[in-house]
């Protein structure tokens, strides 16, 4: 999915505070909380679970989804290089005072 000035904004803003679901649905908040943890795997299967129902019913909440997961994957696409041994030892210096 690709956004253009803004639409980005008007897709993340919820339609209501909570998914409309039940009482013990998850809020659009605390989904957006843990949208890091979904991309990188580090969710539970029940918390995935309850964040999949909620991607599958909140276009809003799966817009933030979709735009995070592909800002993941372009960075990892990214050429890594190694610090040449100057930076490092600047760098180093700079914890040390």
């Amino acid at each position: 999915m690709t956004f253009f000035d803004g639409e980005v904004a008007q897709a993340a803003q919820p339609r209501s505070t909570t998914a409309g679901v039940g009482v013990a649905e998850i809020s659009h908040r605390a989904i957006r909380d843990l949208l890091g943890d979904l991309v990188d795997g580090s969710l539970d299967e029940r918390e995935r679970g309850r964040v999949d129902r909620h991607l599958d019913n909140c276009p809003a909440c799966r817009s933030w989804y979709d735009t995070l997961r592909a800002t993941v994957d372009a960075v990892r696409a990214l050429p890594s290089e190694e610090a040449s041994r100057g930076l490092k030892a600047r760098l180093a210096g700079l914890t040390e005072s």
